[in-house]
């Protein structure tokens, strides 16, 4: 009998005896199932993403969510949809669905992305309220949750910036919460829990203490909307960020990364909100964009070039009878130091066709 023959049947018994023993898995039929999802809590009362937002997906898809409820206690505080906001389906299914699960989230990118735009149109048309406030440094809990005051000769309690979200339900878009100083940002943590039925918070020195524990309405969520992660300021282009407290932000259920929108998005949104601006200009408005971001990305300028300066130089030109080199020099190249930075700019120029 040749090696090759013994070797064989030397394998082909220790793999019998290592079966027989437990030992050795048998090959399965099927592949392994990791989710069932008959076993979901079904939602019954739905709303689709078309029905929301006029549009399904680019691919034909639809997604549902759970409908908002139809009553709230300050319908006023719902925001009028704008007819010209102009849809980033890269980022707004995932957006909506935190929204409309009722999840905190954190979603960060560059300036002028419109990260508290889009979560302001889905309030808008998932009628749902929405109230935006800003972080700055010098923050103090008192300024998020509520401080006690002597009022008229009385101890009163006055309620601070979040409280009528919280009691009343409804997303609160936290606009730069990492410019606020972290010790403050944890006045709202229990607020940030993953668990709807654990999200409070403590209104201490209220004068009732039975109301220093406030639990928050079933339709609260907070939506952290930033241009950094909450780590720190890797490149040096966001001063003003503070380092967080890293349970705070991992609280956030979703996070969401949104970046600039794709070139025929931009095109499309700067044609629909302007008018006057026809595709070729919106087209190469766009494209020297995409450039002057790029060298703001690669560190080569100090300025980024947002869908913001996009609109002001769309706005500029119906206001100087239609210079385009002007009113590009009016909303952003001024700002520019002389030298490499306006060299760069004067390149782009060239390179899409405006000059």
């Amino acid at each position: 009998m040749s090696i090759q023959k013994v070797v064989e049947e030397l394998t082909q018994k220790k793999k019998a005896a290592l079966e027989s023993a437990g030992g050795l898995a048998a090959p399965s039929a099927k592949p392994t199932s990791f989710l069932d999802m008959t076993k979901v809590p079904e939602v019954t009362n739905t709303v689709s993403y078309l029905q929301l937002f006029g549009e399904t997906l680019p691919d034909g898809t639809n997604p549902l969510y759970p409908a908002p409820p139809e009553k709230w206690d300050h319908p006023e505080d719902i925001p009028e949809a704008d007819p010209n906001w102009v849809l980033d389906h890269k980022t707004l299914p995932l957006t909506a669905a935190a929204v409309l699960y009722g999840h905190n989230a954190l979603m960060i990118g560059p300036p002028g992305t419109g990260k508290t735009k889009d979560v302001r149109e889905v309030c808008a048309r998932a009628k749902i309220p929405y109230y935006r406030f800003s972080g700055m440094e010098g923050l103090e809990p008192a300024d998020l949750v509520g401080q006690t005051l002597l009022l008229g000769g009385e101890t009163k309690h006055v309620d601070g910036a979040i409280m009528k979200a919280v009691r009343h339900g409804g997303v609160w878009a936290y606009d730069e919460p990492f410019k606020t100083p972290p010790g403050t940002n944890m006045a709202v943590q229990w607020l940030a829990e993953p668990s709807k039925g654990d999200r409070a918070v403590m209104l201490y020195g209220h004068e009732n203490k039975d109301e220093i524990k406030v639990v928050a309405h079933p339709e609260f969520r907070m939506f952290l909307c930033d241009n950094a992660r909450g780590t720190g300021d890797n490149m040096d282009i966001y001063a003003a960020t503070n380092v967080q407290d890293a349970s705070f932000i991992n609280r956030m259920q979703y996070k969401v990364r949104k970046g600039y929108m794709d070139y025929d998005v931009e095109v499309e949104a700067i044609q629909k909100i302007y008018p006057w601006v026809l595709k070729p200009l919106a087209e190469r408005m766009v494209r020297l964009a995409g450039l002057m971001r790029q060298a703001w990305e690669q560190g080569s300028i100090e300025m980024p070039f947002t869908f913001r300066e996009l609109e002001t130089w769309s706005e500029i030109m119906s206001e100087n009878d239609g210079n385009i080199k002007d009113a590009l020099f009016a909303c952003y190249g001024n700002m520019l130091e002389d030298g490499d930075e306006k060299q760069i700019l004067g390149k782009a120029i060239l390179d899409v066709g405006l000059e």
